[in-house]
């Protein structure tokens, strides 16, 4: 019996603007962990910072919350599953505050 190949390992990156967080944005399918991220920080551009990074076979999903107050809030989640990502997202920006929290960015690895 053969042996079946194995998937390459892919990689992903989430990467927010600490100064705007509603300007965010996600890497995925990349070949390294470094190319995740440089491609993170190149779509969300400017002051962008890695806030998390993840493995093939994982979902990255981050939300935002802009308040009437001039507050922002926001929050980000990983799951296999991309929804469970989502409300992972949705929650930890409810949890930080947030009070109208929508998913600004998200991705997965194959």
């Amino acid at each position: 019996m053969g042996s079946v190949p194995q998937a390459a390992a892919v990689f992903g990156a989430l990467a927010v603007a600490p100064t705007d967080p509603t300007r965010s944005a996600v890497s995925s399918n990349q070949p390294s962990s470094a190319a995740a991220q440089n491609a993170a920080l190149g779509y969300c551009g400017g002051d962008c910072a890695i806030q998390a990074n993840f493995p093939s076979g994982m979902c990255a999903a981050y939300a935002a919350s802009m308040e009437s107050n001039g507050g922002s809030y926001w929050g980000w989640g990983t799951d296999a599953n991309q929804a469970i990502a989502q409300n992972k997202a949705l929650q930890s920006c409810r949890n930080n505050g947030g009070g109208n929290c929508v998913l600004s960015a998200e991705g997965c690895n194959r």
